[in-house]
């Protein structure tokens, strides 16, 4: 018998909307962007506005309530890609 993963819902962490533009995060644009770069999120496009799928935010903070990272800058720089970003911001 199979066994089922379950499903990340985004209405489960109050996301309501499919996608959202950077600056209705919780967090720098910066962040947003380094979040991007390391593959946590998936980026879009409405017109010139970049925005993220409402599904990959639920799985980031999934992640981030079963991780030992208090924040979304401490998961960076727990992350190979991540690190390697913040070394190149320094």
């Amino acid at each position: 018998m199979p066994t089922q993963t379950k499903r990340i819902r985004p209405e489960d962490f109050g996301l309501h909307k499919i996608g959202y533009a950077l600056n209705e995060l919780p967090w720098a644009r910066t962040t947003s962007y380094r979040l991007i770069d390391a593959g946590f999120l998936k980026p879009g496009k409405v017109g010139s506005r970049t925005i993220v799928y409402a599904q990959d935010l639920a799985e980031l903070l999934a992640l981030l309530q079963t991780s030992k990272a208090a924040n979304v800058g401490e998961l960076l720089k727990r992350t190979k890609r991540g690190a390697e970003l913040s070394e190149g911001a320094s």
